[in-house]
């Protein structure tokens, strides 16, 4: 049985994952990067964007748990980028480069569909269209693309009221 597993989250004591008006120059909304600075100088968040060193010890072993096992990733489309209403082309291939560090499928929960991207390092974006779908069939749908997907993140879909599809792009 495929498990679902939420790792990897980083959210303020009032429940706030990034900071407001997310742009290029803030990819994690004005503010937004101080939820992660104790994670920026681990040698786990080091490795996963290609650079060596980093810091052990607690807030390591912390981070490398949260990306132990993962068979793909569930994000909302901020999380993949700034781009708000229908796609206007196909340039924007999300914040991290040819090679972002998932190297995993990538479900990207979006109410403007989209064609999938291959990315080096076997990184795949792939957009569901879920306005007509419920929360759960999301999941399912993200479970079934996915051939050996022992965990999945699960982000975005937290942020639901409740368990049908009131989703959260404009």
């Amino acid at each position: 049985m495929t498990k679902l597993r939420v790792l990897s989250i980083g959210m303020s004591v009032d429940g706030f994952s990034a900071g407001p008006n997310q742009d290029l120059a803030n990819p994690l909304g004005v503010g937004g990067t101080a939820l992660f600075e104790w994670m920026f100088a681990t040698r786990t968040f080091r490795r996963m964007h290609g650079n060596d060193g980093g810091s052990t010890g607690l807030d390591d072993d912390f981070a490398a748990r949260g990306f132990r096992n993962i068979g793909a990733w569930i994000i909302g489309r901020n999380m993949f980028g700034p781009v708000r209403g229908p796609w206007l082309d196909d340039n924007w291939k999300g914040w991290w480069g040819e090679n972002p560090p998932y190297h995993v499928p990538v479900f990207v929960l979006t109410n403007h569909p989209r064609k999938s991207i291959a990315m080096e390092g076997g990184t795949t974006f792939e957009f569901v269209f879920v306005c007509d779908c419920s929360a759960t069939g999301v999941l399912d749908l993200c479970i079934s693309r996915v051939e050996s997907c022992s965990t999945a993140i699960f982000h975005e879909i937290v942020r639901r009221r409740s368990i049908s599809a009131d989703l959260h792009d404009s």
